[in-house]
C-alpha cells in the first residue's frame, strides 16, 4: 500500500499569500502545493476563490516557478491545467522549464476545463466532448503516472 500524501491548495488571494501558505506547507512537511490554473474566475461560481473583482488572478505556472525558487523540498501541482488554454508545444515548454527551475517538483494536473466562460472570453472553444486516452480497463500504462479514469465516462 502506497502512503497518503498531502497537499495544500494555495489562495488565490495574491502572491504574498500563495508564498506563505506554501513556505508554511514544506515546513509542515507536505507533499505538495497547488496552484489553480484559470484565466480568471466567475465570481458568482465561487466567492472563495477570489473574494473581490480587484484581487489579482495570478498565472499557474509563472506563480509556482516563483514558488520553486523559495521552497525547496515540497512538489509544485498544476490544478487542473486545461488542456485548450495553450497549444501543446506552449505547454511542454513551460511545463519542462518549470520542471527544470525546480529540481524535478513538478506534477501536472491536466483537465479539459469547465469554466466555459474563460474559454469564451478568451477566443477558445471549448471542449464539449471531451476524449481521453487510456490502457484498458481506464488505468494509464505509464508506472510514474497514475490516472483511473474508469469511473468517467467518455
Amino acid at each position: 500500500m502506497r502512503p497518503i500524501k498531502f497537499d495544500v491548495h494555495l489562495p488565490a488571494l495574491g502572491f504574498n499569500h500563495a508564498r506563505t501558505f506554501a513556505q508554511l506547507a514544506e515546513s509542515l512537511g507536505f507533499y505538495s502545493v497547488s496552484f489553480g490554473d484559470h484565466f480568471f474566475m466567475n465570481m458568482t461560481l465561487s466567492r472563495a476563490v477570489a473574494p473581490s473583482p480587484t484581487t489579482p488572478k495570478l498565472e499557474c505556472y509563472t506563480t509556482l516557478a516563483a514558488l520553486a525558487a523559495l521552497t525547496n523540498r515540497v512538489r509544485l501541482l498544476t490544478n487542473v491545467t486545461p488542456m485548450g488554454f495553450r497549444t501543446p508545444a506552449l505547454l511542454a515548454k513551460m511545463s519542462s522549464t518549470l520542471d527544470v527551475i525546480s529540481g524535478g517538483r513538478l506534477i501536472m494536473g491536466l483537465g479539459t476545463g469547465w469554466l466555459r466562460q474563460e474559454f469564451d472570453a478568451c477566443g477558445i472553444d471549448f471542449p464539449d466532448k471531451p476524449r481521453a486516452h487510456r490502457a484498458p480497463g481506464g488505468r494509464s500504462s505509464d508506472p510514474e503516472v497514475d490516472v483511473d479514469a474508469s469511473a468517467h465516462q467518455f
